[in-house]
């Protein structure tokens, strides 16, 4: 047996001190523990720790302190574990082995535990990890809530257009995606979306309606404005009541010397310009055309007016 190994025996622990005259003394020695001489059959042997190489250099005197009377076969710790022992290895129980001895399978198996496992495949290495072909993967077809057909019925009754009826149905594919709306809740909102877009069409049919009718109507005032300015112009009673009185309140004015030119006044015609929607002549001045043929008319008109006046 090695000196490296100790055994502690009902003997070596009788005398503890029988080989303490030619060895030094340690500071701190190994604390002994009392092990009855005979074991139960059943119980496994008393291992000894060995010494590594670092603790070499005491392992001598030590061994000469506690040198045991009786020994049994000692075996490596690890070499009694399943897990580490090979196909050819005895058993720990069979033979004994040196404490120092590396067992003839621990070349194969450091090798084999070095074996780096690449990330890409499981440990049996005949399935590819989930994430390995992830690029490639194609997403499962999607199961939509609400079938196209249905989709397209409220397009056609609700009377949308091309790009509303795609928007009700990307509308239903993302209400389809996981977690999935129910169908009456989907199919509510379907028809909440579907009426709204057909009530944003009705108005602007009647916008375009209303635009129509505005341009039309302003058409036709324009054709009334030519024929009325092709044909003769003539004032109305009211008209010709408040410019009959306007023209007198002129007449006499206290500081007119002059009375055979008065249509010729300009003075006279910026007041009925300035107060022409008293005289109620807003469709007279401001038109040039309109303009021209009333002064045309009413000059002999002002001469018969200052006749009646002073004849």
């Amino acid at each position: 047996m090695s000196s490296n190994s100790f055994d502690y025996t009902h003997d070596s622990m009788s005398t503890p001190n029988a080989h303490l005259q030619d060895t030094p003394v340690l500071s701190n020695p190994r604390p002994q523990y009392h092990t009855p001489a005979h074991r139960h059959p059943s119980l496994p042997p008393i291992r000894s720790i060995p010494f590594s190489s670092a603790t070499d250099n005491i392992s001598h005197p030590i061994s000469q302190l506690y040198t045991p009377t009786h020994s049994h076969s000692q075996t490596p710790v690890e070499s009694t574990h399943s897990s580490y022992r090979t196909e050819h290895s005895p058993s720990p129980f069979q033979s004994q082995v040196t404490p120092f001895a590396r067992p003839e399978g621990a070349v194969a198996r450091s090798a084999s535990y070095s074996t780096q496992v690449s990330p890409s495949t499981d440990v049996e290495g005949t399935r590819p990890s989930p994430t390995s072909n992830l690029d490639h993967a194609v997403a499962p077809p999607m199961h939509k809530v609400i079938d196209a057909v249905a989709i397209d019925t409220f397009a056609q009754d609700f009377k949308l257009t091309k790009q509303q009826r795609l928007n009700l149905h990307g509308f239903v594919e993302i209400g389809s995606r996981d977690p999935p709306l129910s169908r009456p809740d989907l199919g509510t909102r379907l028809y909440l979306l579907a009426a709204i877009y057909g009530l944003e069409n009705e108005n602007n049919r009647r916008e375009q309606a209303r635009s129509q009718g505005a341009e039309d109507y302003k058409g036709m005032l324009d054709d009334m404005k030519v024929k009325l300015s092709s044909s003769a112009f003539e004032l109305t009673a009211e008209q010709k009541s408040t410019v009959r009185s306007f023209l007198q309140d002129r007449l006499f004015q206290k500081n007119r010397t002059s009375f055979c030119k008065i249509h010729r006044d300009t003075k006279l015609k910026e007041d009925m310009k300035r107060e022409k929607a008293t005289l109620k002549l807003t469709n007279v001045f401001g038109d040039a055309t309109q303009e021209r043929r009333f002064w045309s008319q009413w000059y002999s008109y002002l001469l018969d007016l200052y006749r009646q006046v002073f004849w």
